[in-house]
């Protein structure tokens, strides 16, 4: 429902949030995994003010859908995982990510619309492994803010900008299909 916070606030480690529904905040987020190593999975965040589904360190964000939000989609702390996500139409990044983490399977459409530069995946630390994401209509589909992180077989289409990344990055090679040799 409508309130003047996070919808969802889980303040203490270690937990499951499971098939919740998070639409409408005013001024937070819709889930916030506040502490460290929890997982939100097969959760919808919508239309919220901030980021739908925010989480700390060690958290594994899986099955989930972030749309609409005026944040971001989904943000991670350090050392977790995103794994078949969907996140849609999200104002900032559609995914953000920090050190060490796991961004696998999901799917970015149209995400990273407010001025300036946003992504369908934004990385802004290292050590992360962005892999097999599919990335669709987003102002910068692949935003990697940092070195030493490992960007492969990631899809990408419509895009206003297909990858903006500093140097010193393991990015696959990037050709169409008909055209790959990798």
């Amino acid at each position: 429902g409508s309130n003047g916070s996070d919808n969802i606030l889980i303040q203490g480690g270690n937990c499951l949030l499971s098939r919740c529904t998070a639409n409408n905040s005013v001024s937070g987020h819709g889930i916030h995994l506040a502490a460290g190593h929890g997982i939100a999975e097969d959760c919808i965040a919508r239309e919220n003010n901030q980021t739908g589904i925010i989480a700390g360190a060690g958290a594994t964000i899986r099955d989930c859908t972030a749309t609409n939000n005026a944040g971001r989609g989904i943000s991670l702390g350090d050392g977790g995982q995103v794994t078949g996500c969907t996140t849609r139409s999200n104002l900032l990044d559609g995914i953000l990510v920090n050190w060490s983490c796991l961004v696998t399977g999901n799917n970015c459409n149209g995400d990273g619309t407010e001025a300036g530069f946003h992504g369908g995946i934004r990385v802004n630390g290292e050590s992360n492994r962005i892999d097999g994401n599919h990335i669709t209509y987003a102002d910068v589909a692949l935003y990697v803010r940092a070195p030493g992180n490992t960007i492969i077989r990631n899809s990408l289409r419509g895009n206003t900008t297909a990858v903006n990344a500093v140097e010193g990055n393991d990015l696959a090679p990037f050709a169409t299909a008909a055209a790959a040799t990798n």
